[in-house]
């Protein structure tokens, strides 16, 4: 049993590396996105971090008994015992309680940077009175009113968008002519409309849990330039060619002069208006401006990989490896007269509703149907009369 929980565990951060690193790589195929769309890719993330949540085994799981090197592992973490004081431990013991208080630490500090972040900006922030009028603009736009506390500080070197519940934009203070001001708010109020914030949240959750994985850390990089892309084509899919080209024209420019400041504060937990790296800038203007919408391109292409990825998904269940050892002669028969019980001495005859077992053809006693389907599986024979 615990061979197989803990197998389990090993096999759900396996199967959901191998999920990540096979979307990954397509996401770099221009022909798959534009075929899949940055919005499904996404949710494809989500579904393959969902596997790491759920290593369990099912009623239709086969183990696979592997003997030589898995064996050999799992015995020096898991089987081979140690004294620690009074304790008596195993490696793997050990390296769970490495696990636990690393991922509470992580987790502990990136709250709490959170929260002060939070706390600096509230403080040292003002009410930005000019973005009144144009985050009105921007409900009508959007079609869907969720209320946003716009402010201005000199601790941000670029526009940001936090809070999951108090929603809240901070500008740096900084002049904006209106068209400006309307495309910035309009770019964060979408991370907001599209649940962006706490896709981040749930993404930082699961690297300060499983930190020791660094295929986590590939996805971050990858799932934060994917949700700037899907916020660039929801914005843009609303805009005429002269408003899209105004648009990009306003990243660019926040960005040129975010580099310009001096970043006072960390972002976690916040989206802005991306990092201002150049070939991941490039990347966003070119799904842009191919106008490469995920809701109206490649829908067989779209049900086909989920498809697929739900098989590979299910497939992880079917099979997982379980360490093999042969027990010691000394340890199977151990008084003199003791038979030890094979498939080739012993069967099982069911009769009456009772299960007879038989050794060396003389009646050695009963069992329940539990056993006896167990020593089915085992490769006895079960004749029934």
């Amino acid at each position: 049993m615990m061979a197989g929980s803990i197998v389990a565990v090993g096999m759900a951060v396996f199967w959901s590396g191998i999920l990540i690193g096979i979307i990954y790589c397509m996401r770099k195929k221009n022909l798959f996105v534009k075929s899949f769309g940055i919005g499904s890719i996404v949710g494809l993330y989500l579904f393959c971090l969902l596997r790491m949540f759920l290593p369990f085994n099912f009623a239709f799981t086969q183990g696979i008994e592997l003997e030589g090197l898995f064996s050999d592992i799992f015995r020096i973490l898991c089987l081979n015992e140690y004294w620690i004081g009074n304790y008596n431990v195993t490696i793997f013991d050990g390296l769970i309680l490495l696990w636990i208080v690393v991922a509470l630490f992580l987790f502990g500090k990136f709250l709490y940077e959170y929260r002060k972040t939070c706390r600096v900006l509230q403080e040292a922030g003002e009410e930005e009175p000019q973005s009144m009028e144009v985050m009105r603009k921007v409900y009508e736009l959007k079609g869907k009113r969720r209320e946003v506390v716009v402010l201005r500080s000199k601790e941000v070197n670029m526009p940001m968008g936090m809070g999951i519940w108090k929603r809240r934009i901070v500008l740096p203070k900084q002049e904006y002519k209106d068209e400006e001001l309307y495309y910035i708010l309009l770019h964060e109020y979408t991370h907001f409309i599209n649940g962006d914030l706490l896709i981040k949240f749930m993404v930082q959750a699961f690297c300060c849990i499983f930190w020791w994985n660094p295929i986590l850390y590939l996805l971050v990089k990858d799932l934060d330039q994917s949700l700037e892309i899907k916020c660039d084509l929801c914005i843009t899919e609303k805009l005429s060619s002269i408003e899209t080209s105004e648009y990009l024209q306003t990243i660019v420019a926040t960005l040129k002069a975010a580099g310009e400041r001096k970043r006072r504060i960390g972002f976690n937990g916040t989206v802005a208006l991306g990092k201002g790296k150049r070939n991941e800038l490039l990347e966003r203007f070119e799904y842009v401006l191919k106008n490469q919408k995920s809701k109206d391109q490649g829908r067989k292409a779209i049900v086909v990989w989920i498809v697929a990825v739900c098989a590979v998904w299910f497939a992880s269940y079917v099979v997982i490896p379980l360490p093999a050892y042969e027990a010691p002669i000394e340890e199977i028969i151990t008084e003199p007269g003791t038979v030890e019980m094979t498939p080739e001495n012993t069967y099982v005859i069911y009769e009456n509703g009772i299960y007879k077992i038989f050794v060396n053809g003389k009646l050695d006693g009963t069992c329940k149907k539990k056993y006896a389907d167990l020593l089915e599986k085992s490769g006895f024979e079960i004749i029934r009369q």
